[in-house]
């Protein structure tokens, strides 16, 4: 699923499976409840929502969310955590962290206007934004407040007044490119760092960062990092103040030593990692040391948040951003602003309240550039296209990160899912979660456990021993506690996420959290494989893709999967029904097939490409955790990839004395197909380049000589030594052995990148493209460096000119007799045989009568469609009865004139499987890749007794 659409809905419904909502798919656009709203505007989709755990229906008993409530009322509802930097939550779900942002929700949800995006909703679930730290809630300002820039040493100079100036600019022009920004922009002019990225402390005197490459490429020690530089108090017209980049506290400004380069997880193989833990000329005083998530993952959904500074800046919030997915790889991060100096940024859970990653790359994500063509300029906009680039798991990264002495260990830090029919059993119904001070702690550590209130009916959550305050001293054995689960007052299909905080008395800040979800009488289904389906083929047979889908929960799972075109079907039908039964009985997974329909309306034409979506889904939306997954399947007709690998995987002979060039080596492709004619192909020819023991194509470009020499001889020099300009040259995927990918290749394609050897790939057009066709290449290379990998030709089949064929008769059909359906048969033919071998891709049968105008003589074909059976005989022998006194449409009936009687009009009754398919029990794609030369007979009866039916002709259309 690739469009912006579909990025868009996942967003949303990632949001909403967090908060235990099933959404419906709305076209109407309509509010689900005033709890939860989603609005598309302009192809945008906003989140709005009062911080509550939004339900399906549109009433409320709920005392939080009464339209009428006061705030002493709202105030009250709400759960409050008595804490030190108190925490509010509801439903036990969304955590609001102080009554000033609480009061904030209560007004916004009050309003005439409804639920508006307020600081306290920023975490939970809305469009991306970046925002102010003067603006920011208690839980951001924390994170802001451990948050730096990394400046170039020699930008960052000492005033001699206890200050420093870094070296800045206004920001008026993109300081990636230099391209001029709109004057409208929030920030436009704002004074910020000519270079800079993001860093964030951990502890002590360390820091992390994304340093994207070796310590050749980035090394702290040349390198300024500088704490608060943000927006920090308010003017009295209601801005922020902007910090001052001349005049730099030096307590705020620190120089790592020589010595700070301390671990670098740069990943290995795929997973792309970009960690830097460095250390300070000091320890960092006042700041609390962000948490790293050190085991487990975040659930999908889950919101995140960044402080950083995106266009160097001075410090922004970034909201909006989910986890997308999670994997071996890290995450996959959406919607969340990010920009260039955003490197190095901590993405921050509010409900785990752990740094889940940082930033390290990626295209536009949450915000990006367009561009204004009025006024030349560039803005930003809402944008839901691309993740950022994952970066790898923080919790690998962190065993390598020392533990601050006075921030607890928490085990598990993974949701708790607690599944089951309403009234039980659930899974997990017993569960325990430990406390440990850290190994680093040298005092005893104090700390609350805290369970929330939750509103029935709710199910039932106990915490053994009691929640309340407790201590460990430094080594001291891990307290266990134990949580019992049920489903409780639940009576009907309910999500609850809840939480019990554990906060550190000695660790100001931030809680540890142990998340519980329930998910009571509802049912889920997964879907293996889900990527989308591009098929490419010449022609018939069409593969088919086997789909498995499965009931991982308790409740028997409908699920419909349905083709939203007839030429895709399942299971050889037009949709199926899936009856799951629950986990771990029989029947609780099942396949469907997908298939290719080529008799069905829509079906691809010759060269042309189609999409459809397949939408897998359950009918029982309001008890379904699970959204539709559409799968889109694409089918291009008449063009086709063929791949020959280098079976010898040997380098290239290099000259003797005295040659040019060495002795030649072939890949062969054998294509083995139905006949066809070359319309037109592709090249791409791949090097192996692995561990640079081979020269890649960008290398071995001005070394090598290559000609194609096709099935029957012809052969073109596409390649003689020359210098492959950079639009040549791509990793091509298009292999069939895994090993051929991330090879870089030469792709040669007459209309964009032509062979710049003397030679052309339009010599092969219009050539039979059946047999063996061979690449066959020659080096001036003496060093045994070049080692082709694959040869991959993409080659569209020649569509051939539409023939038309026809033959006419006057000729009355005889009237049946003796009690018979249909009188005696009438054929006429047409005959082919004098053309050149061909294949069928389509064919059309135009039927004419004559008409008398109505005077009842003979019958025009919209009298006739009733009374007429007609069968198509193709040269093979192969039959279809394509109309038995079917009704036609007015679409199909048509008028002409024909010139071979004088001018005489007659009416026709077109069939095309295209546009009129036929009616009767068979169609003509029958005939499609079936010899076409040949005798081709058209054979008609009537069941009219009235002698009224006089044909006039038969028409054939067909394409080659």
């Amino acid at each position: 699923m690739t469009s912006i659409y579909r990025e868009q809905k996942r967003y949303v419904e990632a949001v909403l499976r967090r908060r235990g909502v099933a959404a419906h798919e709305r076209e109407d656009g309509g509010t689900m409840n005033k709890r939860l709203r989603v609005n598309v505007i302009q192809g945008v989709m906003l989140v709005a929502t009062c911080g509550c755990a939004a339900e399906l229906d549109d009433k409320t008993d709920d005392p939080v969310f009464d339209a009428e409530q006061s705030w002493e009322s709202f105030r009250a509802s709400a759960y409050h955590e008595p804490f030190e930097n108190g925490v509010f939550s509801v439903d036990g779900d969304t955590l609001i962290p102080d009554e000033d942002d609480l009061h904030r929700s209560h007004d916004a949800y009050m309003s005439p206007a409804g639920p508006t995006l307020t600081a306290a909703a920023a975490s939970n679930g809305q469009a991306p934004q970046l925002s102010e730290y003067c603006g920011a809630n208690s839980q951001e300002r924390a994170i802001a407040d451990a948050t730096a820039m990394i400046i170039p040493k020699g930008e960052v100079i000492a005033n001699g007044d206890g200050t420093y100036a870094i070296a800045r600019s206004p920001f008026t022009y993109l300081p990636e490119d230099g391209v001029a920004i709109c004057p409208d922009e929030p920030y436009y002019n704002h004074i910020r760092s000519n270079w800079g990225r993001t860093a964030f402390f951990v502890g002590g005197d360390l820091m992390v960062t994304a340093p994207h490459g070796p310590r050749t490429t980035y090394d702290p020690k040349d390198y300024a990092v500088v704490f608060g530089l943000r927006a920090n108090g308010v003017t009295p017209k209601g801005t922020c103040i902007q910090p001052d980049l001349g005049r730099v506290p030096a307590a705020n400004v620190y120089f790592p030593p020589s010595d700070s380069y301390l671990y670098h997880d740069a990943g290995t193989g795929s997973v792309p990692n970009d960690y830097l833990l460095f250390k300070l000329d000091r320890p960092v005083p006042g700041v609390t040391p962000l948490p790293l998530r050190r085991s487990g993952s975040p659930d999908v959904g889950d919101p995140l948040f960044a402080a950083g500074h995106p266009n160097r800046l001075p410090l922004k919030i970034g909201r909006g951003g989910y986890v997308r997915s999670t994997g071996p790889e890290g995450l996959d991060v959406g919607s969340l602003p990010a920009f260039v100096g955003n490197s190095g940024s901590p993405v921050f859970n509010p409900l785990s309240e752990l740094v889940d990653t940082i930033v390290a790359g990626g295209g536009s994500n949450g915000l990006t550039w367009t561009y204004d063509p009025e006024l030349m300029c560039y803005r930003t906009v809402p944008y839901f296209g691309n993740p950022i680039i994952n970066n790898g798991s923080m919790a690998v990264f962190a065993s390598h990160v020392p533990i601050p002495p006075t921030e607890l260990q928490l085990s598990p830090t993974n949701t708790i899912v607690h599944t089951g029919p309403v009234g039980g059993p659930l899974t997990s119904p017993s569960t325990q979660f430990s406390i440990a001070p850290p190994p680093t702690a040298t005092s005893t550590l104090t700390f609350r456990v805290s369970t929330p209130i939750l509103l029935p009916p709710a199910p039932a959550f106990t915490v053994t021993p009691a929640p309340g305050e407790y201590s460990l001293a430094p080594g001291a054995a891990p307290l266990q506690f134990t949580v019992n689960a049920g489903p409780g007052a639940v009576t009907s299909c309910k999500v609850v996420n809840t939480s019990i905080g554990v906060l550190s008395l000695n660790h100001p800040g931030f809680s540890k959290r142990v998340r519980h979800r329930f998910e009571i009488g509802m049912s889920n289904f997964t879907v293996s494989p889900t990527d989308d389906w591009s098929v490419t083929e010449l022609g018939a047979p069409y593969p088919t893709r086997t789909i498995e889908i499965t009931n991982p929960y308790s409740e028997p799972a409908p699920v419909s999967v349905t083709p939203q075109a007839p030429w895709v079907r399942v299971n050889g039908a037009a949709s199926a029904t899936l009856n799951l039964a629950p986990a771990g009985s029989p029947g609780d997974h099942a396949t469907v097939t997908l298939s290719f329909d080529d008799s069905a309306t829509g079906f691809p034409l010759q060269s042309e490409t189609k999409s459809v979506d397949v939408v897998i889904a359950t009918p029982q939306h309001q008890c379904s955790l699970r959204q539709p997954e559409v799968i889109a399947v694409t089918l291009t007709r008449g063009i086709e990839r063929f791949v020959g690998l280098n079976q010898t995987t040997d380098w290239l002979p290099g000259p003797a004395a005295g040659q040019t060039f060495g002795s030649p080596s072939d890949i062969v492709i054998s294509i083995d197909e139905a006949a066809f004619n070359v319309d037109d192909i592709d090249v791409a020819v791949s090097f192996n380049d692995t561990a640079g023991a081979y020269m890649p194509a960008s290398q071995a470009d001005m070394f090598i000589k290559f000609e194609l020499i096709a099935p029957n001889g012809v052969s073109s020099v596409l390649w003689d030594r020359n210098d492959a300009p950079a639009n040549y040259l791509v990793f091509d995927a298009s292999g069939s052995d895994p090993n051929a990918l991330g090879f870089e290749a030469f792709k040669l394609d007459q209309s964009t990148t032509p062979p710049l050897g003397p030679g052309s790939l339009n010599a092969f057009n219009g050539l039979s493209g059946n047999g063996d066709w061979k690449l066959r290449l020659w080096t001036t290379d003496t060093t045994h460096r070049i080692q082709p990998h694959h040869v991959s030709l993409r080659i569209t089949k020649k569509r051939q000119a539409d023939l038309f064929a026809y033959n006419y008769v006057y000729d009355w059909l005889p009237a049946p007799n003796g009690g018979a359906t249909f009188g005696a048969p009438v054929e006429l033919s047409i005959d082919l045989s004098a053309d050149a071998a061909f294949t069928v891709n389509d064919v059309n049968l135009d039927l004419g009568f004559y008409d008398d105008g109505g005077s009842g003589t003979y019958l025009g074909v919209q009298y006739v469609d009733e009374l007429l059976k007609a069968e198509l005989i193709g040269p093979d022998g192969t039959a279809a009865t394509v109309w038995d006194r079917n009704n036609a449409p007015t679409s199909y009936l048509h008028s002409e004139v024909i010139d071979w009687f004088g001018g005489t009009g007659v009416s026709v009754l077109k069939l095309d499987d295209q546009v009129t398919p036929p009616l009767g029990p068979n169609n003509l794609a029958v005939f499609n890749g079936r010899a076409g030369n040949g005798l081709w007979r058209v054979r008609l009866r009537t069941a009219d007794p009235g002698h009224r039916i006089l044909w006039s002709h038969a028409k054939l259309s067909i394409g080659r």
